[in-house]
């Protein structure tokens, strides 16, 4: 008898669970203005069951209720189905309730129209002593939900709270809205919290009184043996904003800066005091950026006066510069060396991107348009090799012109081939890797050898297992179109955009070796063809091409490589190492963050540039050991 019994209990307990109640909502998020649409199922339909309408987070209680029914009352149309019309936007939760009390049997979540939370300032701009007003909109109503004020640029650490309210004190005049008073001078964030959280829902920027950042030094005049004192007023605080010292007249270019600082590490003595070491006599300025960037928010000049004035300045016009010729007999290469001064000359095997320059003729001032850059490099006392022929293919590094038998006849000349430097602009960029380990193990390079990249993409033909045995090979990346790699085809089709993901050559200098130095200089320029044209100012085929002499920031850096690797006696150009190496972190940095930025324009990176991180033109990567949108390893 006890067994029938539990028999009959469990059953009794299974057909309780099949009928357990339960409420949904048509949609989780309804349009502004239409109905909710709430199902109750299986309700054991007592006379005064109910559902009624919350907003989230609210308690039970009676006057809270937004709208509500019985559960007899459903639907004639659709049995079961409850429908809830003038509802405003916000979140909410539908909650059903047995015999008219306030015990909650089920409830479900739903949302009606854009319940985003918005947060503004009534003016950008107050003027000192002025009330502050900031409106918050959406506000969830949960009893701890804040609003800070912070100083721009501090983290929302308690310490950090100018002002503060609960977003339940809004003006009884003027609901949503909340007035601050006392706020000193400076620039100020309005920040919204949820639950007594340090979690930012949204945050709105705003100024009082003057905030122009300000730049000065303690001095108009310093002499070579001093040190330089510079002073900010108004630093708008963010981690990353700096300060730069140039030389008068240079742009704001990485590789034309003197020295710098971020501008958080002030005197601990001395606040918003810089000191900076003695700096050779010149003409300088002192010049502040914000975010990293290189956009100049001040500057203050000054002089340094004295001894110490006489020191290398690279990317200077190079010593053999008038006695460079040009050996045109072959018709694969073009040869620029220094007459009279080829023994023991350094080589460079340059690669030009030859097939964007027309059909070849006979007429060398068509077919080869990097002649200025091959002149300052025979200039620099280097033997210089470039190609004359099409590639033939830009993807693939094998169709580039071989230089071997360039290579051979050089050595008969008493070249010293054992320093060797591949200079590669655009696909050349991308053939130089592995031309460069083809030439190694030729015996080439066996002393020093170095690549300059000049605005390439990835390295054509070379897995990651091929990069790392370039061991001995410094590298220098030399990006155009500033950090987001925005360029274009300027010289050639001006039209044309021809943007790039800077994130291939982040890519390539991760994945070099350790044991390599390796530098990135960024260039303002959007021109993609920057480094074409000849040394003087000249117009072909009815392009123009400015003067390669008047690019420093294109010369400076380059200079600075041929000086560190092949003509360093004594250590007499270590000094190149701080425009070649020395920042690669923080400039690698700056670009991944640029690059992400630009990418977060429309949410889709493939539609922000032309030639992306992938393989424009197989849709698939180049290379598939590689990813080159992951691989620099800075996420």
């Amino acid at each position: 008898m006890k067994t029938i019994q539990k028999i009959l209990l469990l059953m009794i307990f299974i057909s309780s669970l099949m009928l357990a109640t339960t409420i949904t909502s048509w949609k989780t998020v309804y349009p502004t203005g239409n109905a909710a649409w709430i199902k109750v199922e299986n309700k054991p339909n007592n006379a005064k069951d109910w559902i009624g309408i919350y907003k989230a987070g609210s308690n039970n209680d009676w006057e809270n209720a937004v709208a509500w029914k019985w559960a007899k009352d459903d639907s004639k149309k659709y049995p079961n189905w409850y429908e809830f019309p003038g509802l405003k936007n916000g979140k909410y939760e539908a909650r059903f309730f047995l015999n008219n009390s306030y015990k909650v049997e089920k409830k479900v979540a739903f949302t009606v129209g854009n319940t985003a939370v918005k947060i503004s300032t009534w003016k950008a701009n107050y003027k000192s002593n002025e009330h502050v007003w900031i409106k918050v909109e959406n506000k969830p109503n949960n009893a701890k939900d804040w609003i800070g004020i912070y100083k721009a640029g501090s983290n929302n650490e308690w310490g950090n709270v100018v002002a503060w309210k609960w977003s339940k004190e809004d003006s009884k005049k003027y609901p949503n809205w909340y007035e601050f008073s006392g706020l000193k001078a400076g620039k100020y964030e309005a920040r919204f919290f949820l639950n007594n959280s340090y979690k930012v829902e949204k945050k709105v920027a705003f100024t009082v009184g003057n905030t122009a950042v300000k730049i000065t030094t303690s001095k108009a005049s310093y002499k070579s043996t001093e040190h330089v004192w510079i002073k900010l007023s108004n630093k708008p605080g963010n981690a990353k904003d700096w300060i730069g010292i140039y030389k008068a007249g240079s742009n704001n270019d990485w590789g034309n800066v003197v020295a710098w600082k971020w501008a958080k590490e002030d005197s601990k003595k001395y606040p918003n005091w810089y000191m900076f070491p003695a700096i050779k006599a010149g003409k300088y300025e002192a010049r502040f950026f914000l975010n990293n960037s290189f956009k100049l928010e001040a500057k203050s000049g000054f002089s340094v006066t004295g001894n110490g004035g006489n020191e290398y300045v690279y990317g200077s016009e190079g010593p053999y510069l008038n006695k460079v010729k040009i050996n045109n007999d072959s018709d694969k290469y073009v040869v620029y060396y220094p007459e009279g001064h080829v023994q023991n000359a350094p080589v460079i095997l340059f690669f030009g991107m030859s097939y964007a320059m027309g059909n070849y003729d006979n007429n060398l001032k068509i077919s080869l348009r990097h002649e200025g850059i091959m002149k300052y490099l025979a200039s620099l006392g280097c033997y210089v090799i470039g190609n004359k022929k099409k590639t033939g293919g830009w993807t693939n590094a094998t169709k580039w012109p071989n230089y071997t038998e360039a290579l051979v006849s050089a050595k008969n000349k008493g070249v010293d081939t054992t320093k060797l430097g591949i200079v590669g602009h655009s696909a050349g960029g991308m053939a130089a890797y592995w031309w460069m380990k083809k030439y190694k193990e030729q015996g080439y390079g066996a002393t020093k050898t170095f690549i300059i990249d000049l605005h390439g993409y990835y390295a054509s033909k070379m897995t990651k297992n091929d990069l790392k045995t370039l061991t001995d090979v410094d590298s220098l990346f030399i990006a155009y179109g500033g950090f987001n790699g925005n360029a274009n085809l300027s010289g050639v089709n001006k039209n044309k955009d021809f943007s790039e993901d800077p994130r291939t050559l982040l890519t390539l200098s991760h994945l070099l070796p350790n044991s390599v130095k390796k530098g990135f200089v960024v260039i303002n320029s959007k021109d993609h063809f920057y480094s074409y044209g000849e040394w003087e100012e000249t117009t072909i085929n009815g392009n123009t091409y400015s003067a390669i002499k008047n690019k420093k920031d294109l010369l400076n850096p380059i200079d600075a490589m041929v000086k560190y690797e092949f003509f360093n006696k004594n250590g007499q150009y270590n000094n190149a190492k701080t425009i070649l190496f020395d920042h690669y972190t923080e400039t690698v940095q700056k670009v991944y963050d640029a690059t992400i930025g630009f990418i977060g324009n429309d949410g889709n990176w493939k539609n922000n540039y032309k030639y992306t991180c992938v393989n424009y033109v197989t849709g698939d990567r180049h290379e598939p050991t590689i990813d080159y949108c992951n691989d620099h390893g800075l996420q």
